[in-house]
């Protein structure tokens, strides 16, 4: 059996607390991983001050994640390999 990873084993702390950062609440999903660049630099400004903030840092540059917002960052590439601004 794998070992969790990082961002699992500190989602799990929190849930356990009875609290979840602001992309795993209802709706959040969606906007963190929305087609639209706007709502995903909404997002971005939601993840500062997230608990969980350097744990999602680190498995987005582990897997080397290409969409979506994670860790404050707008990871989505563009035509040509370039990332939205």
């Amino acid at each position: 059996m794998s070992r969790p990873s990082p961002l699992s084993v500190a989602l799990v702390k929190l849930a356990e607390d009875g609290r979840r950062p602001r992309c795993g609440e209802p709706g959040g999903p969606e906007f963190w991983l929305s087609e639209d660049a706007d709502e995903r630099a909404q997002a971005a400004g939601l993840c500062v001050g997230c608990s969980v903030l350097i744990e999602c840092e680190n498995a987005a540059k582990q897997h080397r994640v290409t969409f979506g917002t994670w860790a404050g960052v707008d990871r989505t590439r563009r035509v040509g390999g370039r990332r939205n601004a």
